[in-house]
C-alpha cells in the first residue's frame, strides 16, 4: 500500500515524503532518535538526519 509518510526532526520540523509503501516506515521507526536515518528511495539511498517520529497515512496529504 502505497502513501505518505510525515517525519519530524530535532526542532520538530516536518517533512512529507509522498508515494512511498508503508513498509519504509519500520526502516524509518528503527532508526528514530539517532543522528542519521538511511532509507532507499527510488533516487537512491537518502539520510534523512535526525527523526523524532514518523507517521504514514494512506493516499496523499494536501498541504496549503
Amino acid at each position: 500500500m502505497k502513501g505518505s509518510i510525515v517525519v519530524f526532526n530535532k526542532q520538530n520540523e516536518m517533512r512529507v515524503i509522498e508515494d512511498i509503501e508503508e513498509a519504509l516506515l519500520e526502516d524509518i521507526r528503527r532508526q528514530t532518535k539517532q543522528e542519521h536515518c538511511l532509507v532507499q528511495l527510488d533516487d537512491g539511498k537518502v539520510d534523512l538526519g535526525y527523526i523524532s517520529n514518523a507517521f504514514f497515512r494512506e493516499g496523499e496529504i494536501h498541504t496549503d
